[in-house]
């Protein structure tokens, strides 16, 4: 599930971290710190919506790479996701 990333992407800064805004509905059980679900935080939350515009360019980005790696499975048109900026 989709936050349960959440809790592995903070897990190894667990000491660092001393809060964190989940975009969903709810927190992972297993999250290390103090955290809030917002649901359609990104549209709320500029922190959250900075996050998800960098994981999406970097997901495009890692999906170029595998398409030009293996081009019989057309990975390419996997890209250029669109994110509304308000």
């Amino acid at each position: 599930h989709e936050s349960d990333a959440a809790a592995v992407a903070v897990s190894p800064t667990s000491s660092q971290v001393s809060y964190a805004l989940i975009d969903g509905n709810r927190v992972p059980k297993d999250m290390p710190c103090e955290s809030e679900s917002i649901v359609k935080g990104d549209s709320s939350q500029y922190s959250i919506a900075a996050v998800s515009i960098i994981a999406k360019v970097t997901r495009d980005r890692i999906m170029r790479d595998y398409a030009d790696m293996y081009p019989k499975y057309n990975l390419d048109q996997h890209t250029h996701s669109a994110t509304a900026i308000s």
